[in-house]
């Protein structure tokens, strides 16, 4: 027979084992579809929109699927019906704001265009931070911890964050200035990813 502390133990070691393994895989998996997004620039930027368009749906595509994975379990802990509701509003809002700041502020159709035509859009919110897209993923990443707040989740919550901050850190330092033609004047109006209480142009 067993002994029950031993069983216990094991029990609690397996269970570690499996939240460290799974956390590996959605970091490693949203690690390549991170760098599936830089190698759509590179492709930009190289005038390469094969390979540019392949790549951002591959990135974006395979973000999308490891965050509908992440909240597929969250929709499990039993809460008020009001306070169920707000956490979805709350996640609807991150997840339209994400949509629009990407993919409607700047429309897709102009988004291959080839890097001599290319300028940057400095309204809306491209006027206030250069990388405004940072905001929204952070309060997606927040709504999806309301729903099942953990450690595991809080940690691989942070490295999304990162994730996705490096990316932009590595696109605006040495991928956007060769696919916008007046990325450095824009970089010299529009601060990085702190609003400042007054821009310098538009």
């Amino acid at each position: 027979m067993t002994n029950p502390f031993i069983y216990h133990m094991m029990r609690l070691f397996l269970g570690e084992l499996y939240h460290l393994i799974k956390k590996m895989v959605y970091t490693g998996c949203s690690t390549f579809f991170f760098l599936c997004l830089l190698i759509a620039d590179h492709g930009q930027a190289r005038g390469k929109k094969g390979l540019a368009f392949f790549m951002s749906i591959l990135a974006y595509g395979g973000l999308g699927v490891v965050l509908l994975a992440l909240s597929f379990r969250q929709i499990l802990p039993l809460d008020t019906v009001s306070y169920r509701t707000g956490k979805f509003l709350f996640l609807g809002f991150s997840v339209l704001s994400l949509i629009y700041v990407l993919f409607i502020e700047i429309p897709v159709r102009t988004q291959f265009s080839p890097p001599a035509e290319r300028c940057v859009s400095r309204s809306g919110s491209y006027g206030i931070v250069r990388h405004p897209g940072f905001y929204p993923f952070l309060l997606l990443v927040v709504s999806l911890y309301l729903f099942h707040p953990n450690p595991w989740f809080f940690s691989t919550g942070i490295s999304l964050v990162l994730l996705n901050f490096f990316t932009i850190y590595l696109e605006d330092r040495f991928l956007f200035p060769r696919i916008f033609r007046d990325y450095n004047d824009y970089k010299s109006c529009v601060p990085f990813i702190l609003p400042r209480g007054k821009r310098k142009g538009r």
